[in-house]
């Protein structure tokens, strides 16, 4: 062994001979002096500027190169194409135009708008143009308007809906809007069915789910951060809402086996007083509180970040009945809200609602307190805080109420633990929910459901019990768009 280890070192002494290369050079990188770096004495480099460049001499330098790097592009044999204007289709598709520094933009939907492509039994065919403006004045206050002009074809009647707001205190998170609208508007604003569902219904089953009323209104809208946590929402809003009647019959199939419902909710009487024309000055104020809410600021702006409390709402709408025919109500809410991870890729929200209207001498319906409601097989509203077997409009209520959910979504909860499933990116939900109200009394749903398979649709199953006795088993598929 020891001679073998000799002969090994010998060998090694030699290869390092042989490359001729300096042992403490690792790198094996060749350095070489010029001989004018010799010649050349301190008084020759003492003529080079021993001070560095100040910060206009860097920009003409960028500018200088700019150009050369220009000059040298033009002359490669790569030719640069650029993207040459195309006004015809930016007037079809539309597009988004910014100004040089990019403090101004205005969009245009274009002449081509899927999105403002609508039909329904009220207003027939409804199409329209889109325009929207964002303007920022400075650094921290940004200016936002977006207009929606659109025609119902078979009710003969312009429509519009415009929203602007102002975000002038963004440490504050402050913003002041104002809402105008002059349109068909759905009775249940917060959790009705959705124009492009209604419309694949209407058109494909000829089934029309969509009740709806003229709304004309201006609304004036604030909301600010008193302090951390604690939030001030304050509305003004004057109008007046219209009866509306069928004006279209048309559908694709099922024509001379189904008839088309009347624009009417909840089995009311077209002449029910809750239908009728009916003027409104409401006024509403809203308190929004949560203890120890995390914050940052980025850009000048407050960002909330999730907070370990629930938040704890209080909101109190007033009705003014200026003369007669203008509604008379008032109404007090209060709301618990929370959202807790419960575990790795687990999180639990609940949220608990309880309200009662003080006094309803003259309410339209479309003022009614109204619950999500998901009485569709296939839909693409979604099964957070929906109730899935009461009809639309049928827990709708003008007295009291009390209502909670409960949802339980993680990754890995009962199927995902099977082989094959556990395999995929899907998502896991226990659903639990109960409203009480005189129209509709001790109502409680369960379900499991099976979240963002390929990214595009929920399947669920729910169960539920209406007054204690049980109202059977359903199925859900909705689609995630």
């Amino acid at each position: 062994m020891a001679k073998l280890s000799k002969l090994m070192e010998k060998e090694a002494a030699r290869s390092v001979a042989d490359e001729g290369g300096d042992p403490l050079n690792q790198t094996g990188t060749k350095f070489s002096v010029a001989d004018s770096a010799v010649r050349n004495d301190s008084l020759f480099w003492k003529e080079f500027r021993p001070i560095p460049l100040t910060p206009e001499e860097h920009l003409t330098l960028q500018i200088r190169d700019s150009i050369l790097g220009t000059q040298k592009r033009r002359s490669d044999s790569v030719r640069v194409v650029r993207r040459q204007p195309q006004p015809v289709k930016d007037i079809l598709r539309g597009k988004t135009y910014r100004s040089k520094f990019g403090r101004f933009r205005f969009g245009y939907g274009g002449l081509i708008d899927g999105s403002m492509l609508d039909y329904n039994t009220v207003d027939g065919l409804a199409y329209g143009q889109n325009v929207r403006i964002n303007w920022k004045p400075d650094s921290v206050h940004t200016l936002r308007s977006n207009l929606d002009l659109s025609y119902a074809f078979h009710r003969n009647a312009g429509m519009l809906r415009w929203d602007t707001d102002l975000l002038y205190a963004p440490r504050a998170r402050g913003k002041v809007a104002l809402y105008l609208r002059y349109a068909s508007a759905d009775f249940n604003g917060t959790g009705g069915i959705s124009r492009p569902t209604n419309m694949a219904y209407t058109l494909f089953l000829r089934e029309n789910h969509l009740r709806m009323a003229e709304q004309v209104e201006a609304a004036l809208y604030n909301r600010i951060d008193i302090t951390n946590g604690l939030v001030l929402t304050a509305q003004v809003a004057a109008g007046e809402y219209r009866p509306l009647e069928n004006h279209s019959d048309f559908s694709f199939f099922w024509q001379n086996r189904r008839d088309f419902a009347p624009n009417l909710p909840a089995d009311l009487a077209s002449d029910s007083p809750f239908l009728q024309r009916q003027r409104h000055l409401t006024g509403e104020i809203r308190l929004d509180f949560t203890p120890r809410q995390p914050f940052i600021y980025s850009n000048y702006r407050k960002d909330l970040r999730d907070s370990d409390w629930p938040t704890f709402s209080l909101v109190y709408r007033q009705a003014l009945p200026v003369d007669d025919g203008w509604s008379d109500f008032s109404m007090l809410e209060m709301d618990i809200a929370q959202r807790v991870d419960v575990g790795l890729l687990s999180s639990l929200d609940w949220t608990v609602s309880a309200g009662a209207f003080l006094q309803a001498d003259r309410i339209h319906f479309s003022q009614f307190r109204h619950a999500k409601s998901n009485p569709l097989w296939v839909d693409m509203a979604g099964f957070d805080q929906a109730l899935i077997f009461p009809e639309y409009y049928a827990s709708s209520t003008s007295q009291h109420w009390l209502q909670a959910h409960a949802r339980w979504n993680s990754s890995y909860l009962l199927i995902k633990f099977l082989p094959w499933f556990s395999e995929r990116l899907w998502k896991e939900s226990l659903h639990l929910g109960m409203l009480h109200t005189p129209e509709l009394p001790r109502y409680v749903q369960v379900g499991y459901s099976l979240d963002e398979l390929f990214f595009l649709m929920d399947v669920g199953v729910f169960a539920g019990f209406r007054d204690w006795e049980f109202q059977g088993v359903q199925a859900r598929l909705n689609f995630r768009f």
